[in-house]
């Protein structure tokens, strides 16, 4: 039997994740460097440049958001099972992982070397049709619990959010705090004619567009992967 891990909002720890909105406010030295991501067959997210952001201010320095490399999946997995309590949303990551058909968008944030922050954005379907555009589906995102309520998050989502958007993607869903993810611009799903599962008024269920995808999408239930389902 395949069953969601036990809560699905892929960000158990987005009220210890900082608050871009107060981080913001600093005005921190940032930089951003040109990154060329290797173009690889069985149809990988085409990005054909990917923004790497150093941050430095006060106490709080984070180095670079950049792509997630192989080297990295040990220490992803590790600091995902760090963040939630629990093993399940880091197997997620790895299954997903593995499915290039799902476009996976892995990010990661360092400082000093060290990878405290994570987050995956990955295809989700529409139920019964087909779309000729990609939709994403956020998480999880994971932040080291030392370095949670910081910006890591947030920098994170926003950087990834950026990318998908840029990528051409149609739209972006999550499962998650209404309170936290709606300063990234996400709204209500079920409103906009979306909704996951049987839970059609799931106010954690939430959606951004972009490019008006909201005004010819047909309105149906969003579908994850298998790779979101872990056996009992």
């Amino acid at each position: 039997m395949l069953r969601l891990p036990k809560n699905p909002s892929w960000s158990r720890s987005e009220d210890a994740v900082s608050r871009w909105s107060e981080f913001s406010q600093i005005s921190p030295f940032t930089h951003t460097f040109p990154f060329r991501c290797n173009q690889e067959s069985h149809h990988f997210l085409l990005l054909s440049c990917l923004n790497i952001i150093v941050f430095g201010y006060g106490g709080f320095r984070l180095n670079q958001i950049r792509p997630e490399m192989p080297q990295d999946y040990v220490a992803v997995e590790h600091l995902t099972a760090q963040a939630f309590g629990q093993t399940a949303e880091a197997e997620v990551v790895r299954r997903v992982r593995q499915q290039s058909n799902l476009h996976p968008l892995s990010l990661v944030a360092v400082q000093d070397h060290t990878i405290i922050g994570h987050v995956l954005f990955s295809k989700i379907s529409l139920a019964g049709t087909k779309t000729s555009g990609l939709l994403f589906g956020l998480g999880p995102v994971s932040v080291h619990p030392e370095h949670q309520r910081q910006g890591t998050g947030s920098a994170l989502i926003r950087e990834g959010l950026s990318t998908c958007e840029s990528s051409g993607s149609l739209a972006c869903f999550v499962l998650g705090n209404p309170t936290y993810y709606q300063r990234f611009g996400f709204r209500n799903a079920y409103q906009a004619g979306f909704w996951y599962k049987k839970d059609e008024d799931n106010r954690a269920f939430q959606v951004i567009f972009w490019d008006n995808a909201d005004q010819h999408l047909p309105q149906s239930e969003v579908r994850y992967a298998e790779a979101f389902n872990l056996a009992d």
